[in-house]
């Protein structure tokens, strides 16, 4: 069952490990219904918000390759979950 979610990323050293993000991103475009990157100039490293519309079994394929990049950190969290009872954040972590 496809539900909406937030995955959030911190990327160090970004000049060297953004195209090696990009390329997992495009692997998993279809999913993505929002970017936002946020650079941080004087840390080296980026933040990373994707808005998506997937199942659970694929935003954690998307955020274990993610977390498979030295640097890259990445959690999610399903929100539509949340209206069912059940909500999963904390890296799919359940709520309660």
């Amino acid at each position: 069952m496809s539900t909406i979610g937030i995955l959030g990323m911190v990327v160090n050293n970004r000049a060297h490990q953004a195209p090696i993000v990009q390329e997992v991103l495009t692997r998993y475009g279809q999913m993505i219904m929002a970017r936002v990157g946020i650079p941080s100039m004087d840390r080296f490293e980026g933040i990373i918000t994707l808005t998506v519309d997937t199942t659970l079994g694929d935003i954690e394929a998307l955020s274990r390759d993610l977390q498979g990049i030295p640097g890259v950190m990445a959690n999610y969290c399903l929100l539509n979950a949340c209206d069912q009872g059940q909500g999963f954040c904390e890296g799919g972590q359940a709520l309660g």
